[in-house]
């Protein structure tokens, strides 16, 4: 009797992690890794609108998210290094696009980020698209070329400020920050990742 109901126990264990190993599995097959992103900009001249949408960058070169918090110190002194080589990245057949998008909304919306970022007579001018998101924007998801349920940030991992992506023209990372204040190394490594 005992090795009836161990057996049917066995037989329930297996079954039942072969149904949970099946609809687990499903959900990570249908899930992308490619996810980008579509969203309202400063629409400053440099931002190409009022919307920025990744697809559009993505099909003329690679695209450098920068995610920013207005008074980040270290997200400063990436602005300025990415601002020292930007025209050069854009003068290339595929060039390398950065764009920024505030990391802490409601903290980082149009004002702060303007102030900081938008405005030519600022410190910390972005030269380049920068993109102001709410809590509930939602990524957009490249390999399906639809509206994800992911917010932008749970796409990317919940990002600090400052972390930067390189997502390459298919939509897949190809590099990531690891430093907080920008090193020659880490700007050789983006310039070299294409």
């Amino acid at each position: 009797m005992l090795d009836v109901a161990i057996m049917q126990r066995l037989i329930c264990v297996v079954f039942c992690s072969f149904l949970m190993s099946g609809c687990l599995g499903s959900e990570i097959m249908a899930g992308s890794s490619k996810y980008g992103f579509v969203g309202d900009t400063l629409n400053r001249d440099v931002d190409g609108g009022e919307v920025y949408d990744i697809r559009d960058n993505l099909s003329r070169g690679v695209v450098l998210v920068m995610f920013s918090h207005h008074s980040c110190f270290g997200c400063h002194e990436w602005v300025e290094e990415i601002n020292k080589r930007h025209n050069d990245w854009m003068s290339e057949e595929r060039p390398i696009q950065p764009v920024m998008v505030g990391v802490y909304p409601p903290s980082d919306d149009a004002d702060s980020l303007m102030e900081t970022y938008g405005l030519t007579e600022s410190e910390h001018y972005a030269a380049w698209p920068v993109v102001v998101t709410t809590l509930s924007s939602k990524a957009w998801d490249l390999e399906r070329d639809i509206l994800s349920e992911l917010t932008v940030f749970e796409a990317f991992d919940n990002p600090n400020s400052p972390e930067l992506y390189l997502i390459g023209q298919t939509g897949d990372i190809i590099w990531k920050s690891e430093t907080y204040q920008p090193t020659d190394e880490a700007m050789s490594e983006i310039e070299n990742s294409i």
